[in-house]
């Protein structure tokens, strides 16, 4: 699964987490997380801090990476465009 905006990292962290038999508040005790802020990474919500959507990701043994698409300029460039999207709306309003 491609992660492009933060309703699709919330789309993988919510699939993952039941995929596991855990509860929110399960993921929360496991990341060192509040519960409201599994929820709102599972909502998409763009404000999640990155360290704590990365603790979630860790947490259900996932992880970000990156890797080439066909865009215009190059893998690498397309590759961090496609982080700097994502870092952009999670970050958004900060």
């Amino acid at each position: 699964m491609d992660i492009v905006t933060p309703a699709d990292l919330g789309t993988l962290v919510r699939n993952s987490r039941r995929e596991r038999g855990l509860t929110q508040a399960d993921l929360a005790d496991l990341a060192y997380i509040s519960r409201d802020t599994v929820i709102r990474i599972e909502q998409g919500h763009p404000r999640i801090e990155i360290g704590k959507a990365l603790a979630a990701l860790a947490a259900l043994e996932l992880a970000l990476a990156s890797t080439s698409s066909p865009h215009v300029g190059g893998p690498q460039q397309a590759s961090l465009a496609v982080l700097d999207s994502v870092f952009a709306a999670l970050h958004q309003g900060d």
